[in-house]
């Protein structure tokens, strides 16, 4: 009777540690299956570092050329305010030269005026005998005035003279970076400064300097034109 007996609780026990078997081997198979998923999820966050990793190298290549584009523009300012600089300065010494330059022809004109005016009275009063000699002629232009008056006007005209037409330029009068003026008339047609061929950029500059220039040319043509009456 104990052999059937211990055969019975032999299968009893074989029953039960089955059955915790299984349920280790469903648990075993869960937690295979977990850790499936947690390692797809680590490569997933790996891949996304990587990408993260390879973003950061790229944007630091860009900071970097970023920091030297900076430095670029530091170096280009401090170009152009130089350059700024010595043409404002340029223009300050120009503009100073032509007012004394206008003081100089002004005074110049005012002597002239004055020593044709006493020529005049002179004249007038020399004695009757002598005005009526025949090699006293009419009184007409001073001619050292008109003289003095050309060469100024011829002055003038050679500084307004376009590079392009080669016409005595007027208001407006247009320029280059360096200066060199063009004419109203062949700025529009030229993409470069025919004088250093530098090109233009934005829009046309006015010369200032050249335009009061031909407004002394107008005077100086006008002044001619009263001491020719």
């Amino acid at each position: 009777d104990s052999l059937p007996q211990e055969k019975k609780s032999v299968e009893d026990i074989k029953e039960s540690k089955s059955a915790e078997i299984k349920e280790l081997t469903l648990r075993m198979g869960k937690s295979e299956d977990d850790k499936k998923s947690t390692l797809i999820k680590i490569n997933e966050v790996d891949t996304q570092l990587a990408d993260l990793e390879a973003r950061m190298v790229k944007l630091r290549i860009v900071k970097v050329d970023l920091v030297k584009d900076g430095v670029s523009d530091d170096k280009k300012i401090q170009k152009f305010g130089c350059k700024r600089q010595k043409l404002e300065s340029y223009i300050e010494n120009v503009l100073k030269k032509f007012k004394e330059e206008e003081v100089s022809v002004n005074l110049n004109i005012k002597d002239l005026r004055r020593r044709s005016s006493e020529t005049s009275r002179s004249i007038e009063n020399l004695p009757n005998e002598v005005v009526t000699y025949p090699i006293v002629q009419p009184v007409g232009p001073n001619r050292g005035l008109l003289e003095f008056i050309d060469k100024q006007i011829g002055e003038k005209e050679r500084e307004l003279e376009c590079p392009v037409c080669f016409e005595v330029a007027c208001a407006p009068i247009f320029m280059c970076s360096e200066l060199h003026l063009i004419c109203t008339i062949c700025r529009p047609k030229m993409k470069e400064c025919p004088e250093c061929r530098v090109v233009y950029r934005g829009k046309p500059r006015r010369h200032r300097y050249a335009e009061k220039t031909a407004e002394e040319l107008v005077r100086l043509r006008n002044e001619r034109s009263q001491n020719m009456d």
